[in-house]
C-alpha cells in the first residue's frame, strides 16, 4: 500500500508523525479489505486553502474539516484533504488529541472514498458505526 502524505500551507507548529500515521492508515485500509496495491493521498492544509478547495469543488464558500475525492482508477483510491486548523479546534472541543482527531478525519474521508455518505439518517448511522469500529481498531 502506498500512502502519500503532503502538507500545503498547513497550520504552522503542527507536527504530523508520518510513519506512525501511514501505519495506522494501512491498518484501516487492510481491515476494509482493500488490496495491497491501493494508493491513497492525504494532504494537510490550513483553513484558507480548505475554503478555496471547498469553493472550487463544492461551490461552498466556507472552510470544512475534510474533503474526499475518489479517483475511480485502480490502484488509486483517491485524495483526502484535511484542514489542520479545523482538526486542532475539533480536538480541543472533543477533548482528545490532535492525532486522534486526524485519525477520525482520515477514517471519515476513506469511508467517503468507498461510497459511504451521511445525507440520509440511515446512511449517517451506518457511517458513524463504521467510523467507531475503525477508530477502535487503531486506538
Amino acid at each position: 500500500m502506498k500512502i502519500h502524505i503532503n502538507s500545503i500551507r498547513s497550520k504552522p507548529g503542527i507536527k504530523i508523525k508520518k510513519i506512525p500515521l501511514k501505519n495506522r492508515v494501512k491498518k484501516i485500509l487492510r481491515s476494509l479489505g482493500l488490496p495491497e496495491e491501493v494508493e491513497l493521498s492525504i494532504t494537510f492544509v490550513d483553513d484558507r486553502a480548505m475554503r478555496e478547495f471547498n469553493e472550487k469543488y463544492r461551490g461552498i464558500k466556507r472552510t470544512t474539516d475534510v474533503l474526499s475525492f475518489p479517483q475511480h482508477v485502480s490502484p488509486l483510491l483517491g485524495d483526502i484533504i484535511i484542514s489542520t486548523e479545523a482538526a486542532l479546534k475539533q480536538s480541543a472541543s472533543f477533548g482528545h488529541s490532535l492525532e486522534d482527531e486526524l485519525d477520525r478525519l482520515i477514517i471519515h474521508g476513506i469511508l467517503h472514498l468507498l461510497g459511504y455518505d451521511h445525507k440520509k439518517k440511515q446512511e449517517t448511522l451506518e457511517m458513524r458505526r463504521k467510523e467507531k469500529e475503525l477508530v477502535s481498531l487503531i486506538s
